[in-house]
């Protein structure tokens, strides 16, 4: 039959096989997560020219980062588990013959309660996430990110003259699915007993047990479901709503106002028009709102709301009026006009929807941290 001896020898040499996995799960994502954003926001940055790809491949970097942080902070509560398991068993190896039945009733406790069966914390779920963000540099990188994301917003508000147009809607998928992915990520710290912190006693482990065998509400576990299901209809109903066009011009198919040809550019407000022209030699092109269509002559652009000036070029602009596109009538060779719209993120209804969404979400996910812990535990021990 084996001893106690031996089976605290087998507990620590299993604890010091345990200690080495779980500091390399701790470090590998680490490293694997500073790799990534490194990577992929230098690629963002080298490429110069920020639009909706760029945004959404630095939101995915955003996803994978917390995804990567909470794996780690998995990796420190074990290194912690095991460091705690393999001190008490070297502890009670070393005790002299009177102490040593305490130590192994207190090493018993700490092998059921961090290891087999129960797998708890001995940490706080506030106090690994707060440590571990110090290794991980967490803080400093997400800020990186964030930053990013949000002067790729500023840069394409600012090039664009506005981001109503479908680029909205775009960016409007990403943060949604994105969003739900995080949260998905973030409610790992609520599953299971890997982030619950108990103590090694007694009746704290069989009350601990007791309140995990009470069944998770059904409501609760299908709030994420629809709150999910809501948002991505939500934002399906924006996508769809975007609307697109595109037409090429050419001089028999334009009209002339004082000595310049003219085309209307589409009448829907809030539109994201890019024109495209070529003409012969450089020539002033631009847009005219039509109110003051009827000033337009050879020696007044005054009133132009957007200039430009060469063989070819691109004017962006966003639709705030009825307006037309001018280029001087003797050089035009062709004009090309594109535009993109989406009215759904203009509605109150939509964004309230999108917010009840979320609620649902999060509120799933407190639901589910509100449920009993240890304190709760502790309490009732007494």
């Amino acid at each position: 039959m084996r001893s106690d001896e031996d089976w605290a020898k087998e507990i620590f040499q299993q604890a010091n096989g345990e200690i080495p996995q779980a500091f390399n799960q701790l470090h590998s994502n680490i490293n694997w997560a500073l790799v990534l954003v490194s990577l992929i926001l230098t690629g963002v940055i080298i490429k110069g020219a920020f639009d909706l790809t760029t945004f959404g491949i630095t939101f995915f970097t955003l996803i994978m980062l917390v995804g990567f942080f909470v794996r780690s902070s998995l990796g420190y509560v074990n290194l912690s588990r095991w460091n705690k398991i393999a001190s008490t068993a070297s502890a009670y190896l070393i005790a002299d013959e009177s102490s040593k039945s305490d130590i192994l009733a207190e090493l018993k406790l700490t092998y059921e309660t961090y290891a087999l069966p129960n797998w708890f914390s001995p940490l706080s779920r506030s106090t690994a996430l707060l440590q571990n963000a110090k290794f991980f540099r967490f803080w400093f990188v997400i800020a990186a990110i964030v930053s990013a994301l949000s002067y790729q917003l500023y840069y394409m508000n600012i090039e664009l003259g506005g981001i109503s147009s479908a680029d909205e809607a775009g960016v409007l998928v990403i943060s949604a699915v994105g969003s739900v992915a995080i949260l998905y990520e973030v409610s790992a710290l609520f599953d299971g007993s890997y982030f619950k912190h108990v103590d090694a006693d007694r009746k704290t482990i069989d009350l601990c047990k007791s309140l995990r065998k009470r069944p998770d509400p059904k409501l609760r576990r299908s709030l994420p479901y629809l709150g999910m299901a809501f948002i991505l209809l939500v934002v399906a109903f924006g996508a769809t709503g975007a609307q697109s066009g595109s037409r090429t011009y050419v001089p028999q198919t334009m009209s002339t106002v004082g000595g310049y040809y003219t085309v209307q550019l589409p009448v829907t407000i809030g539109a994201a028009v890019t024109l495209y022209w070529q003409s012969n030699s450089p020539v002033l092109a631009g847009v005219m709102p039509a109110n003051h269509l009827i000033d337009l002559n050879s020696s007044s652009v005054g009133a132009a709301t957007s200039l430009g000036f060469g063989a070819n070029g691109t004017i962006q602009y966003l639709i705030t009026t009825s307006s037309y596109f001018f280029m001087l009538q003797s050089q035009v060779a062709l004009v090309h006009i594109s535009y993109v719209y989406n009215s759904a993120p203009s509605s109150p209804a939509f964004w309230l929807s999108y917010l009840v969404g979320f609620v649902v979400l999060i509120a799933s996910i407190i639901w589910k941290a509100l449920m009993p812990r240890n304190r709760d535990v502790l309490k009732a021990s007494k």
